[in-house]
């Protein structure tokens, strides 16, 4: 239960709030949804339903900095790929930011309203991931090998730091995944972010060896699942919430949001700033797919109630149809 819940809220039996951790031990009741090409083909889905709609969709932008002027956001500066030397400024009615409170704050500099300030300052950090990414030889699973598991190496230990792992295969109809003949597989473990960084920044060869430490420590646990695992590897990437930052530009490399202890003290998608949000896996309900369009639906009504603009679900059957389908 507290593997389960730990992989969906973030924390433990001890601390969950009631109603969100029943809904989150219901998940394995309801059983894991696939789609064709995985999360990528969601992104890429939403692509086209933007530009159909006669947005624009940038890529490799990275956002320095929210311009704010008399309390409200009138666009972005953000850069394009790493070698760019000068911003360009985006004009916006209103901004939406889908990362954490501490890269708003970043964004707003001096600008940053005064809780937000006090949030960042105050809350504690979220988790991260530390994953592989595998290549896997199709023949090296039995038939009735199932896609996802819970590891749990050892039972007296807390959670996390690769005592509790989580193992997802990519399904053998989605040959979109890996070459012909092989599985992509991921396999993660919660973890603490800051040790990653005090590591990296204090002796980069101890943070090489902490991440071949927990590699190897990932592949002997599975080897004992699965008997040969190891000769039917064919691409093997670690993955540390330094890797994380690289890649997504969040702080620290958290992923996940937050734990969900409280209905009370779940973080809102307001931030200060009359024409600014938050979205993504930070704000209630927080992370996984079902939370996160959750949370960008509320948000986007939120916003259309801003701009004057009819809502998304005029009715209530809308809601009812949508959540048929």
């Amino acid at each position: 239960l507290d593997a389960q819940l730990l992989i969906s809220a973030q924390t433990t039996s001890r601390y969950v709030n009631a109603l969100y951790g029943a809904t989150a031990l219901d998940l394995a009741r309801q059983g894991v949804f696939h789609i064709e090409t995985g999360i990528g083909g969601i992104a890429q889905a939403l692509v086209e339903k933007i530009q159909s709609l006669g947005g624009d969709v940038q890529y490799r932008w990275r956002v320095n900095r929210i311009e704010v002027q008399q309390g409200r956001a009138i666009g972005v500066y953000a850069r394009r790929g790493k070698h760019a030397q000068t911003d360009e400024f985006f004009p916006a009615d209103f901004v939406i930011a889908n990362t954490t409170p501490w890269d708003l704050h970043t964004f707003l500099a001096e600008n940053s309203p005064k809780r937000l300030r006090q949030e960042v300052n105050k809350r504690r950090l979220g988790w991260g991931a530390f994953v592989l990414h595998l290549g896997v030889k199709s023949d090296a699973f039995p038939p009735d090998f199932p896609d996802h598991h819970q590891i749990i190496t050892d039972m007296d230990s807390p959670l996390g730091e690769t005592k509790s792992l989580f193992l997802s295969l990519s399904p053998t109809w989605d040959t979109s995944r890996a070459p012909a003949g092989q599985r992509a597989m991921t396999i993660t473990t919660h973890t603490h972010v800051s040790q990653w960084w005090e590591l990296l920044n204090r002796n980069p060869e101890a943070y090489a060896a902490k991440k071949a430490d927990y590699t190897e420590r990932i592949l002997t646990t599975v080897e004992q699942l699965i008997p040969g695992f190891r000769d039917k590897l064919t691409l093997v990437l670690p993955g540390t919430p330094v890797t994380y930052h690289f890649y997504t530009a969040r702080h620290l490399g958290m992923v996940g949001g937050f734990p969900q202890t409280s209905l009370f003290k779940a973080r809102s998608p307001r931030t200060g700033i009359p024409n600014v949000r938050l979205v993504g896996d930070s704000i209630f309900p927080g992370q996984s797919t079902a939370g996160v369009t959750l949370g960008a639906i509320r948000v986007a009504e939120d916003v259309k109630r801003h701009l004057a603009i009819t809502p998304i679900f005029a009715n209530q059957s809308q809601v009812e149809k949508l959540s048929w389908q």
